[in-house]
């Protein structure tokens, strides 16, 4: 993204409903602005990792 950070992005949809879980998924290890104290997990990542993550969030949330 060239016009935002991931955290920006997290803001600005939180905002919009604060009831969605992120977890943020970067390359950089410079994070700034993580205010909403997002799971930060860094890149590369398996896909095994992707689904134990969301399997994670997941958990007991209703659909």
């Amino acid at each position: 993204m060239t016009q935002m950070t991931g955290c920006e992005l997290a803001n600005q949809i939180v905002e919009i409903n604060p009831k969605i879980k992120m977890v943020l998924i970067t390359a950089y290890d410079d994070i700034v602005n993580n205010a909403l104290n997002l799971e930060i997990v860094k890149k590369p990542i398996t896909i095994s990792k992707i689904m134990e993550i969301v399997k994670k969030y997941m958990n007991g949330a209703v659909i």
